[in-house]
């Protein structure tokens, strides 16, 4: 198993995989989780190292076991730290003051928990790929202000548009600009997290640092979702979009 950082136990790294996919709905509501054994095979870890990580899990009331069955997510699992709403104006005029890089940007099979919320929602229209852009955006005052981004938006929506500029710019006003949709509403969820090797070096952070993920839901008002937004942000983050707003 390939470890988040070296100072960081394998158990809680294990424990930290399945949580982060039960809270993405990776692992839905009611998902079999593999056996003790399974899992020593498949992350090449000791047994005490997946029971210790299972004893996590199950502690915090993610995963129960059933006799004779095996171990499953939790049917009430509730992990949202907390929800709230906010016009789309206010979530863009925080990105104008940072600077975007590009990771990585292309067609992709919509993950399994981007597909989750597009079912969540009355009408809503998403082919089975979907065009993702991966970014990191920076503070133009603070150089250690940073978030990662990752943004998913349906076909009919991003259809016809100059991909180069949607790397550079935020995604909502340049679908405004050239298409004409409008986002009428944006629901915001943040949850607590913790951040991995990969996304700690881009960030600028150690691994294991407590960060917040949010997923951000962009939709027209007939309540089309036009993208689907995830973003990986410190404390500090958040600290200045409240003091820019």
């Amino acid at each position: 198993m390939k470890s988040a950082g070296d100072h960081i136990n394998l158990y809680f790294d294990l424990y930290w995989n399945f949580k982060s996919q039960i809270i993405l709905k990776e692992l839905p509501a009611g998902s079999r989780i593999p056996t003790i054994e399974d899992l020593h095979k498949q992350y090449q870890v000791s047994h005490g190292t997946v029971r210790r990580a299972m004893e996590l899990l199950e502690n915090e009331g993610l995963i129960s076991r059933k006799a004779g069955l095996g171990t499953f997510v939790r049917e009430d699992v509730d992990l949202p730290m907390w929800v709230y709403d906010k016009s789309i104006e206010e979530i863009y005029s925080v990105l104008r003051n940072l600077r975007i890089e590009p990771i990585c940007d292309g067609w992709v099979e919509s993950p399994a928990r981007i597909q989750a919320i597009f079912r969540e929602y009355k009408d809503a229209h998403c082919a089975p790929m979907v065009y993702r852009i991966k970014r990191l955006t920076i503070s133009n005052r603070d150089n250690r202000k940073r978030m990662i981004t990752e943004i998913f938006a349906p076909g009919w929506v991003v259809e016809g548009i100059d991909f180069e500029k949607l790397r550079y710019s935020p995604v909502y006003e340049t679908v405004a600009e050239l298409k004409g949709f409008k986002a009428a509403h944006a629901h915001e969820i943040i949850r607590p997290w913790i951040c991995d090797k990969a996304n700690g070096e881009l960030l600028g952070v150690v691994a294991g640092m407590p960060l917040f993920h949010r997923t951000s839901i962009a939709t027209d008002p007939e309540n089309r979702i036009l993208f689907i937004r995830e973003t990986l942000t410190t404390a500090n983050i958040l600290v200045m979009e409240s003091d820019l707003e």
